[in-house]
């Protein structure tokens, strides 16, 4: 038996969210909003609260400091039932904080202070806890520069000479590697899952279908574009196609697409077919951005399921 169901590595942050914020903000001295939410937040650290909830064994691999924000965060992944006993934890390193403004159509900007993330090393993580999972996911690429300059492929590699099955979304690339940072990974990744803008980015304006065969022939067994509002575009073993969107009227869309990844990795850990698991991950991301901040809500099968027979759905991308 395995030690953990699954390994989440990668981008924890603290997250202050504020809302609803104007588009005006800056022309005003001083701005009144509903809510001000102080939680944790980073892609690794929003999949790993979802699992964690959803029941699986989770562990959170990431760096985090010794200071006032990293002690709060350990604290609140815990409480979500994440393990971070594994987690590095640095005198040298502050925690990434976020201030997330979002509009009233549930749209966000986000402000950023860099820390942990940056420092987060090969050295960083036990490739023993990797190992000892059923599933590693990556969360994500392009998120911590010295882990993906030298350590994440060694990782990934390490996944799966073990049997581990292995998740991987995107972050914003900023050295400007575009597809040669993912040409050493893709061939470690069984599913990989980056926005539609993070696609056109990488391919150079590709559309979904287009660019999903490239991330395919670079050696990725499945990839599935996330559409935002519009759905998902999926291609690989098991289905090929569109995915169909609910209509929801979003309150904040930060870390949908997060839930959207944990969905999918709950419903393939629990034996479900591609179909089935792209409609619950759509579903997943969907009920996230119902509730103010990046993990507020409180995913789980049966809540999901109702939330996936009450909501209205149409077709994904546009289509008629």
């Amino acid at each position: 038996m395995k030690d953990y169901d699954v390994v989440a590595l990668g981008i924890a942050v603290m997250d202050i969210v504020a809302a609803p914020v104007d588009r005006n903000l800056f022309e005003h001295n001083k701005m009144p909003v509903d809510s001000v939410i102080l939680a944790p937040g980073g892609d690794a650290a929003n999949q790993a609260s979802h699992l964690a909830r959803l029941g699986w064994r989770t562990e959170l691999c990431c760096r985090l400091g010794e200071d006032a924000l990293s002690r709060m965060f350990t604290a609140e992944l815990a409480a979500c039932g994440v393990d971070l006993s594994h987690a590095a934890v640095s005198p040298e390193s502050v925690m990434t904080a976020a201030v997330v403004l979002v509009a009233a159509d549930g749209q966000r900007s986000i402000l950023h202070r860099r820390g942990n993330n940056y420092d987060f090393c090969r050295e960083d993580v036990d490739l023993n806890i990797i190992a000892g999972a059923r599933a590693l996911t990556v969360g994500s690429i392009y998120g911590c520069p010295r882990l993906d300059e030298d350590g994440l492929e060694q990782i990934l590699t390490h996944a799966k000479a073990h049997g581990v099955t292995t998740f991987a979304d995107m972050a914003t690339d900023k050295r400007g590697l575009k597809l040669a940072g993912l040409k050493p990974l893709l061939p470690h990744i069984d599913w990989f899952m980056p926005s539609e803008a993070e696609s056109r980015y990488l391919t150079d304006g590709m559309g979904c279908e287009e660019a999903a065969r490239v991330f395919l022939d670079m050696g990725a067994r499945n990839v599935v574009i996330k559409l935002g509002e519009r759905g998902a575009y999926a291609c690989g073993e098991g289905y090929t196609g569109y995915v169909d969107v609910f209509e929801i009227d979003a309150v904040d869309t930060t870390g949908s697409g997060d839930a959207f990844c944990a969905g999918l990795i709950h419903s393939l850990l629990s034996g479900r077919g591609a179909v089935e698991a792209l409609t619950f991950a759509c579903a997943c991301g969907a009920y996230n951005a119902l509730y103010k901040g990046a993990a507020a809500a409180t995913l789980n099968r049966p809540a999901v399921e109702d939330f996936i027979r009450k909501t209205k759905r149409r077709p994904a991308g546009g289509r008629r």
